[in-house]
This record gives C-alpha cells, structure tokens and sequence, in this order.
C-alpha cells in the first residue's frame, strides 16, 4: 500500500462514524472474566467506547484544580495510610501485569519458535487472547493511576506539568492501542509496569517514612524505557519493510510522537532534579 493510499484511508470521515455509535450501558462486564478469549470489543468491552476517555480525563482535570483551588488557604491532608494503601495496590499490580505479560509471549515464542510477533504480526486478528488481555488490564490501571493526583494534590505536594499530561495523554493511548490492535503495544506493558514495579515500591517505602538509596535511577529507568522503545519502533519498521507485517500507522505515528515527547519531558526533569542545586535534588515529585 503506497502512502497515497495510506492517508486517504485514514484520513476519510466515513472511517470514524462508529465511534459515537455506541452505548456505554450495553458493555458486557463478562469480559473482565475471561482472559482466554479476550477481545477488545469496540463498544462492547468495558471502557471501550470512545467517549469513556475524554468524559473521565475532563473529570479528572476538574476534580484536581478543583482541589488546588480549596486547597489554597487550607493545610495539607496527611492521607499516610491511604498513600501507603494506594502505592503498594500500583506496585502489586503492577508485578502482575509484568509477570503475565512475560508469560504470555514466552509462551507464544516457544510455541511459534520466534519472538518476531512482538515485533511484526503477519495479519491482523491477532490481538486477542490473554496476552492483549493483560494489556486491556493495563489499560485499566490507568485510570486508577489518577488517583495518584488527587493524593497530591491534598496534600499540596508540587503539582507539574510532565505529571498531569503524563497521565491524561497516557489513558487516552492505551486505549488507542487496544482500538488499533496495535502489536508494539506489549512491548509498551512490559516496559511501564517493569519499572512501575520499582517506582511504585519507592513510593510505598517513602509513604512509611523509609529512605531508598536508588530513588534517582527511577527516573533513568524511565528514560531508558522510551530508548527501548524506540529500538523497538526501529525493529517493527524494518519488519514492515522486509518481511510484510501489519501495522496501524496513526497508531505508531501517534505512539511514537507521544514517546518522544516524554523522552524529552522527563530528561529535562532528570536534569533540574539532580544536575542542579541540592535543593532541587530533595523536592519529592511524584512525575508518574
């Protein structure tokens, strides 16, 4: 298919009519249930519609300047224990994800003698099945992820802007992965929850009080992620151009644009973090 093509087929309105087509009411919570035959049903698995994504993230943008602005003359909350709570649920949670999608491609890799389809699947309707599963589990975990938010924002800790659009832009592509089918999107699980396991286990250990010496490799850890994931989009590009894969481009121009963005974000953090003064280097900024 020649890029001509490519963009009139993307870019023509008849394509996208289905997407306000749907009602959130007739989602079949059944699915939630059933790993093995997993399939993001557009409209019909929970939180797939379209119109889920930018009603909760309006949500969420009003709910935390909301707090920010009754918060203003008001003393912090403590909210130990729920912080504790919260972080150790994200760093479990996490683990799971981790190890299941681990799992999954091992297996498939063993059965299919490569590990090529992370990279490059041969046609689509393959994204179905426990490994996309754990994906849509991911998806999830995002939108509880903003919770991460409210803490911070009750207990009038810095508030930045790499948190807020880290967060909102990050639910909005994972469900873009799953409405695209998009296979580089396992590489984008495993990677985040690898490292959520770590950041969230600082976190948890910082919410007891306890001091952890590797505090700053957290956010190295991130940046290496968005290097990794490059490699990867490289990878899938020469598979495209060799042994024919399949591929979503508006996903991938989409997805590769945002990790960028972020590459950059959280390297400029890095760098006023801890190349800086020694004050900058003991702010505690929750930045995922």
């Amino acid at each position: 298919m020649d890029i001509q093509s490519i963009v009139s087929e993307y870019l023509d309105p008849k394509n996208y009519e289905h997407l306000f087509q749907h009602d959130i009411s007739k989602s079949n919570w059944s699915e939630l249930f059933d790993p093995v035959n997993f399939k993001f049903n557009f409209g019909v698995t929970p939180f797939s519609q379209f119109q889920i994504v930018p009603t909760v993230l309006a949500v969420y943008l009003i709910t935390i300047f909301s707090i920010k602005f009754f918060m203003r003359n008001r003393k912090p909350f403590s909210l130990k224990n729920i912080t504790i709570l919260h972080n150790i649920i994200l760093c479990l949670w996490s683990l799971a994800m981790c190890v299941g999608i681990i799992y999954e491609v091992i297996k498939r890799s063993v059965a299919e003698g490569s590990p090529l389809f992370t990279f490059c699947e041969a046609a689509k309707g393959y994204d179905n099945g426990v490994s996309y599963y754990w994906s849509y589990i991911f998806y999830i975990s995002k939108f509880y992820e903003l919770l991460d938010t409210v803490i911070i924002v009750l207990k009038k800790k810095p508030l930045i802007f790499l948190h807020v659009y880290h967060h909102c832009i990050v639910v909005w592509l994972c469900w873009y992965f799953l409405y695209s089918g998009w296979n580089l999107q396992l590489w984008v699980v495993f990677l985040n929850t690898f490292v959520h396991v770590f950041m969230y286990y600082f976190y948890f250990q910082s919410a007891r009080g306890i001091s952890v010496w590797w505090k700053k490799y957290i956010t190295k850890i991130q940046i290496l992620q968005f290097c990794c994931l490059g490699v990867a989009g490289v990878l899938h590009v020469t598979a495209i151009n060799t042994v024919g894969c399949v591929t979503h481009y508006p996903c991938f121009a989409a997805a590769y644009s945002i990790n960028f963005s972020f590459l950059f974000l959280f390297t400029q953090f890095y760098k006023k973090s801890y190349s800086g003064p020694k004050k900058a280097q003991e702010v505690a900024k929750k930045i995922d």
